[in-house]
């Protein structure tokens, strides 16, 4: 099983003119399909319906061997101040799964970057069960710009209980704003608030190249780690080849340093033999 993980950017990428926009879709749309083989896009800062957009109100989804799940950030968003381009997580599957349940109840939960959160039982093509939960943590205005997400979600009982699971494979990932670095202690302090999930870049040979960074903030700041893949204990001894491809990178491309001209993120890619 193989997942993309990626944070797109749609917000900044949607602000130049139509001609603009619509190429820099098309590059992404190119790029996700041909990514072989993937069976789970997962995607923060991203209106997946938008995406497919061809011209204005017209849409055509091109991936047509998968399906979209969307959470929108509407409630965040406008409280932000934005009226319109509203965004959020999306995951687009292989139509060879099938969702099974979605895990977020509504009951009290009221805490900000809600939205964003996904966590959906899948089952794959040999009936086996597997959990996807795509996390973003989103700067909270109602708390001076503070990201607050990571501490709701351990208060957040859906969550825990899925977490706690030991009857399936369960995969966390998304961006957690946490811009880690080698010097900085964030790195091991996530890791430890996300146990008993394990970060699945240490399950490697190549563990170390994870902390190259999959953000880049700025010519003062650099790189800095934000987005991971977290998984279950029962996942640990699998099989596990990890792709951050952080060298291909062209600095060159545009003003705001993008990765390939697409993102100020970079994407995790992690096949799983299961």
């Amino acid at each position: 099983m193989k997942i993309l993980i990626w944070n797109m950017n749609y917000w900044q990428n949607t602000k130049e003119d139509l001609d603009k926009v619509i190429t820099w879709k098309n590059n992404c749309i190119d790029y996700l399909k041909n990514v072989e083989n993937i069976d789970f896009y997962i995607l923060q800062e991203i209106n997946p319906f938008r995406l497919f957009e061809i011209s204005p109100n017209q849409y055509f989804i091109s991936m047509t061997d998968y399906n979209i799940l969307y959470n929108e950030l509407k409630r965040e968003l406008s409280f932000d101040g934005r009226k319109d381009k509203f965004w959020g997580n999306a995951i687009i599957f292989n139509k060879s799964f099938t969702v099974e349940k979605n895990n977020m109840g509504t009951n009290k939960k009221d805490y900000y970057g809600k939205n964003a959160i996904m966590c959906y039982d899948f089952k794959t093509p040999d009936g086996k069960l597997i959990t996807i939960i795509n996390v973003y943590n989103k700067k909270n205005y109602e708390k001076n710009g503070a990201y607050t997400l990571i501490d709701d979600l351990k208060k957040d009982d859906d969550i825990k209980n899925v977490i706690e699971r030991k009857d399936r494979h369960i995969i966390l990932a998304g961006d957690f704003n946490t811009f880690a670095k080698n010097n900085n202690g964030r790195l091991k302090d996530l890791e430890k608030e996300m146990k008993p999930l394990i970060n699945c870049t240490t399950c490697t040979k190549d563990s170390l190249f994870h902390e190259e960074g999959t953000y880049y903030h700025s010519k003062k700041d650099g790189y800095g780690i934000d987005d991971f893949c977290f998984i279950s204990e029962s996942l640990k001894d699998k099989s596990i080849n990890i792709d951050i491809p952080i060298k291909d990178w062209k600095n060159f491309l545009d003003k705001n340093h993008s990765w390939n001209g697409l993102s100020d993120h970079c994407p995790i890619i992690v096949d799983f033999t299961l």
